[in-house]
């Protein structure tokens, strides 16, 4: 958990500035981590994260789902 907080702060600083993440791809081989059917809290109650995000076993977000998607 301690590094997903910050993957997800770091995320949504560059979705702020304007600037879109790169992509990245989860290769079949790569363990991953799938948060679904909730909020996963950045630390900043202004600034829950919905959906489903997708997590490699290094805490790095790898996919960002907003919900419905």
């Amino acid at each position: 958990m301690r590094l997903i907080l910050p993957a997800i702060t770091l995320f949504l600083a560059a979705c702020a500035s304007g600037q879109p993440p790169e992509p990245a791809a989860i290769s079949a081989g790569e363990p991953a981590t799938v948060f679904t059917g909730g909020t996963i809290y950045t630390g900043n109650p202004d600034q829950p994260v919905a959906g489903a995000v997708w997590v490699d076993g290094t805490g790095r977000i790898m996919r960002v789902e907003p919900p419905g998607a």
